[in-house]
């Protein structure tokens, strides 16, 4: 078996690229085993969980080179609590609701939403993977209007991240760096937040993460009712002027709506090790964290 692996790694400059990192320890911080299968890369979370990678995407990438979001899991794993109800938008191959599934236990529940087919079918292989019961996949993407369909698009060269939506499939004013290198577009159905939890009788939520590559303003504006229900509500988003600009909106416009819900944003500084007010167009970084109060970050 350590032959055969050896000679998948071998043949492979891609593979070498992403295993000799695990040699070093600073790589390591969330995932301590490795398996090889059919090129596929296996990586079992310190959690528990087992996480299928796809070796050309930019995830798997990122997480052998550059400890791929590990602020973001850190304070993500810290935050979720048993029993809470999430919301994972933009939840791609299923990396933060296969962390929340085992967080939350048999009373909670993780709603999934991925609008792509080929990525939605890896997000479904990877709750299967795991056996995991508490987690509900959706295969269609969050906005402001019920039932749209839209234009999905997606950068070459990067399997697993990177899509993103236009409002009424009209690309935006700015000229962007990967316009021109587009690969794939595909049709795809669009849902409001609020419709798909009235559908499932979910009045309210305890945490929302949404990573939608600038579709956040459409998100939030389709999802007012259960952001009204949910006054202890926690958001994680990454928030981004260039993100935002693809979607023909800013950053502000986003801040407005959390604002309008009565919701601080917050970022995490690593080097001072505190949570800190966030200003738009003044903090760059586009992590984000949303709720009341700080404590509850905590």
């Amino acid at each position: 078996m350590l032959q055969k692996i050896k000679k998948v790694i071998k043949a492979s400059k891609l593979l070498r690229k992403l295993i000799i990192p695990l040699i070093d320890k600073r790589y390591r911080y969330h995932f301590k085993v490795i398996k090889l299968l059919n090129k596929s890369l296996y990586l079992k979370l310190l959690n528990g969980s087992t996480v299928k990678f796809y070796p050309k995407g930019q995830i798997a990438f990122g997480i052998f080179t550059k400890q791929f979001e590990k602020q973001e899991i850190d304070s993500f794993q810290r935050i979720i609590k048993p029993g809470m109800t999430i919301v994972d938008a933009g939840a791609n191959i299923g990396l933060y609701s296969l962390i929340a599934s085992q967080l939350i236990g048999s009373k909670g529940r993780v709603f999934s939403f991925e609008p792509s087919k080929e990525t939605f079918q890896r997000l479904t292989d990877n709750i299967k993977l795991n056996g995991f019961n508490n987690i509900t996949p959706f295969n269609n993407g969050l906005g402001d209007k019920p039932n749209e369909k839209l234009i999905l698009r997606q950068d070459i060269g990067n399997e697993d991240a990177e899509r993103y939506l236009f409002p009424n499939n009209k690309s935006p004013d700015v000229k962007l760096e990967n316009m021109n290198t587009i690969q794939t577009e595909e049709e795809v159905i669009i849902d409001t937040l609020d419709n798909c939890l009235k559908n499932l009788n979910i009045p309210k939520i305890n945490f929302l993460k949404i990573d939608t590559e600038g579709y956040e303003y459409y998100i939030l504006k389709g999802a007012k009712t259960i952001l009204q229900n949910s006054p202890e509500i926690i958001i994680f988003m990454e928030c981004t002027e260039l993100g935002t600009s693809r979607a023909s909106t800013t950053q502000k416009e986003v801040f407005t709506i959390l604002k309008d819900h009565d919701l601080n944003i917050f970022y995490w500084d690593i080097l001072k090790r505190d949570w800190f007010d966030y200003e738009a167009g003044v903090y760059k970084a586009g992590e984000i964290w949303a709720c009341k109060n700080k404590n509850q970050l905590t």
